[in-house]
């Protein structure tokens, strides 16, 4: 593509996938990117050789359907106008899904007489899953999730287990439609999704959900298991958003999800009365707390958390996060109390919990 530099007319030759072709090199470099003048015929690499000295940023935007990628290109070449500047190259990948074919533009603004800066326009540069999406799927419609989450966080606090078939029905849906809707929005949907697609989404995800809730709650063992998989994974969210968000990768979050749902799971196998309060607990302070937090404002999102540690852009959670895990702790604790203690009158009726165990 054409630029001129100083006055003087130059082609940029590059190539992301691999080196330019010999017929384009400079020196016989194998580099992703050169430019050489028309005139004087001087070549100069704008990378390193097989694109090494690579930086790549994910660049914000108030409108998260516009955020770009820029890709900057270092060599070791000293740059004429100073010692203290070297040759170079950055790459500006817009997303628009209207363009089918990539559209290149050289910004001169941005560009200086080292380090061109070329835009390229192309569907390509679109996110193909976003939880973002998700979650502006979610705030668009705050209000309706938040007292949903509310309700089902406190009837799970006090009568999880006393109530255990409509629980397992409950949660059981609930993990059904989180599965089917983290999949469309990661590793199908666009971010740029219409509003309607998440309603249909959301429809199709409650009625398999509904399905899979009424198989749990007749298979009670297994549907214990699944609410202890539950109650693992709320354990890793909250311990994902307190501190391991600091190693900045999101397997430490879907180990912590493994770990901590199978282990509560196995469990339930053995102490099953208390892996149920325990578990039922968890999920009611989180989901009571998360609800409230819906409408009050100031809980990191986890989806934005995990999309932060996916790009390595995430330094602390806001303080506010630490008095809402107070409230779930507390919420917690008064969830088990409440539940030994209704236990322990018999007001669960016992008969019915030694039938469920052995189911």
């Amino acid at each position: 593509m054409p630029w001129t530099q100083q006055g003087n007319p130059s082609t940029i030759n590059f190539n992301f996938c691999n080196p330019v072709s010999q017929e384009y090199q400079c020196d016989s470099v194998e580099a992703v990117a050169n430019f050489k003048e028309d005139e004087a015929g001087r070549c100069n690499n704008l990378s390193k050789k097989d694109g090494k000295g690579l930086n790549v940023h994910l660049n914000k935007t108030d409108n998260e359907d516009k955020e770009y990628i820029t890709l900057e290109y270092t060599t070791d070449i000293t740059c004429a106008t100073g010692a203290s500047q070297f040759y170079g190259i950055n790459f500006e990948v817009v997303c628009d899904s209207k363009v089918k074919d990539p559209v290149y533009a050289v910004n001169s603004e941005l560009s200086s007489e080292c380090r061109p800066h070329v835009t390229i326009t192309h569907e390509s540069g679109c996110k193909v899953g976003d939880l973002n999406a998700l979650w502006r799927f979610i705030e668009e419609h705050v209000w309706i999730f938040g007292i949903i989450f509310m309700v089902i966080g406190g009837f799970s606090l006090v009568l999880g287990r006393k109530l255990i078939k409509p629980t397992l029905f409950i949660f059981g849906c609930l993990a059904t439609m989180a599965t089917i809707m983290f999949l469309f929005y990661v590793l199908i949907l666009p971010n740029s999704d219409k509003d309607w697609v998440g309603w249909l989404i959301l429809c199709v995800s409650f009625i398999l959900g509904c399905i899979v809730g009424f198989f749990v709650s007749k298979l009670v063992r297994i549907g214990v298991f699944i609410l202890g998989v539950c109650g693992g994974a709320g354990i890793a969210l909250i311990l994902n958003n307190t501190v391991f968000y600091k190693i900045n990768t999101v397997a430490v979050l879907w180990i912590m999800i493994v770990v901590f749902g199978v282990v509560l799971g196995v469990l339930s196998f053995l102490w099953f009365d208390y892996i149920v309060i325990i578990t039922t607990s968890i999920l009611g302070s989180y989901m009571l707390i998360r609800g409230l937090s819906f409408l009050a404002g100031g809980y990191p999102n986890e989806f934005t958390v995990y999309e932060q540690i996916k790009a390595g852009d995430i330094d602390a959670v806001p303080g506010t996060f630490y008095a809402y895990l107070a409230g779930m702790i507390i919420l917690f604790i008064a969830g088990l109390y409440i539940q030994i203690k209704i236990k322990k009158s018999g007001g669960d009726k016992k008969e019915n919990f030694e039938f469920y165990k052995k189911v």
